[in-house]
């Protein structure tokens, strides 16, 4: 009940403390969550596009690119977008986000802190100007044999490319297979909940329909 996945006493701690920033970290403290002097939570997405802001500033950031996975939020890529720095999405998995980042470089904590100090701001204030779109995922249970294969359904697969080809421009869509569990996770972003919770529910469904 503490680090990254439960950072509620880092939340309380920051605030009694009156301190600048929290920084809680997973068991092998490859995940970071940051926490600003109001107790908000600072999400991986915000958290690399002020380290992505910082190191273009100083000419740091290889080829103004940034690696991220397929799940960060379409917010924080616009926002990317428009600060001229390119989002280059791998796959879920440390292994798939390592062969990228071999490619342009590491970003770490260290570089959130600096970030943070040389801008003479405080960490609340460099989020203000990131609006992160709503997202919400489902997942569908499944029986083992159905998940490995589950990409073959072409009904399914043409259902999926109908409905991202509806949503393009304002939102996107991933269906993908847990890679531990006998899952298939729906997962949607757009610029409104309204579009959201209707596509999940319609994607979630059709997932059910098709291969539980």
């Amino acid at each position: 009940n503490c680090g990254s996945t439960h950072p509620e006493l880092l939340q309380e701690v920051v605030k009694v403390y009156k301190a600048d920033l929290g920084l809680a970290y997973d068991g092998d403290a490859d995940r970071l969550i940051a926490v600003d002097n109001t107790g908000a939570i600072i999400n991986g997405d915000l958290i690399i596009a002020i380290i992505a802001e910082y190191m273009q500033s100083r000419g740091l950031l290889n080829d103004n690119k940034v690696v991220t996975t397929v799940l960060s939020n379409m917010g924080f890529e616009k926002y990317l977008d428009e600060k001229g720095i390119g989002l280059i999405r791998a796959n879920v998995g440390d292994r798939y986000v390592l062969e990228k980042m071999k490619e342009y470089g590491v970003l770490s904590s260290i570089q959130l802190v600096a970030a943070i100090l040389e801008s003479g701001r405080t960490l609340h204030e460099l989020v203000k100007g990131i609006k992160l779109w709503p997202q919400n995922s489902k997942n569908i249970t499944v029986v083992k044999e159905k998940k490995a294969t589950w990409e073959s359904n072409k009904d399914l697969i043409d259902f999926i490319k109908a409905k991202e080809k509806e949503i393009a421009g304002k939102g996107r869509i991933l269906v993908r297979a847990s890679g531990t569990e006998s899952l298939i996770r729906v997962m949607v972003e757009a610029e409104s909940q309204e579009i959201v919770d209707k596509y999940v529910e319609e994607l979630g469904k059709k997932v059910e329909e098709t291969i539980c």
